[in-house]
């Protein structure tokens, strides 16, 4: 299914069910941040513009963004994946991980935010992943698996590490 409309986004909400769904408008978080829970499935695809607020990601289900988005209040993945399509996929912001799968997709991403990392994580995907600012381990033991089909890299430093 397509949804091509423009939303205005005023509450947290889940996408279920086993087909995938593409939303194919823009996005306004209407100042706030959203929680989207994926517990389909299938993909959940966010292809418009998203602005005005910050993302959390939860459940189990596939969540895949290709905007270019302008976001700027954080992106948070708290469980399921997340794969990132455009190099602003996650906005603006701060990209705290506290669970989850990153993936890369459809080329080489380059990631400009700040993460900020509680909780272990996994980087996948078929394509290039480059982590350009610094991640905050925020002085705990973390596990971070690398199942990625090409090459990924975190340039700049780690700190916070135990």
């Amino acid at each position: 299914r397509t949804l091509s409309g423009n939303l205005v986004v005023n509450d947290d909400f889940t996408v279920g069910g086993t087909n995938q769904i593409t939303f194919t408008g823009t996005a306004d978080l209407a100042g706030c941040t959203r929680t989207i829970t994926t517990s389909n499935t299938a993909d959940t695809i966010l292809t418009g513009v998203i602005s005005n607020g910050g993302l959390i990601k939860c459940g189990a289900g596939r969540m895949e963004i290709t905007g270019n988005n302008t976001y700027a209040q954080g992106f948070t993945l708290n469980s399921g994946t997340v794969a990132l399509a455009s190099n602003t996929a996650i906005g603006t912001c701060t990209m705290t991980i506290n669970g989850g799968t990153i993936e890369a997709i459809c080329g080489a991403r380059i990631l400009n935010e700040v993460v900020e990392v509680n909780g272990n994580f996994t980087v996948a995907g078929c394509c290039d992943i480059e982590f350009n600012q610094f991640i905050d381990m925020n002085c705990k033991s973390i596990s971070v698996q690398i199942y990625n089909n090409s090459t990924t890299i975190f340039l700049n430093c780690i700190k916070n590490t135990p």
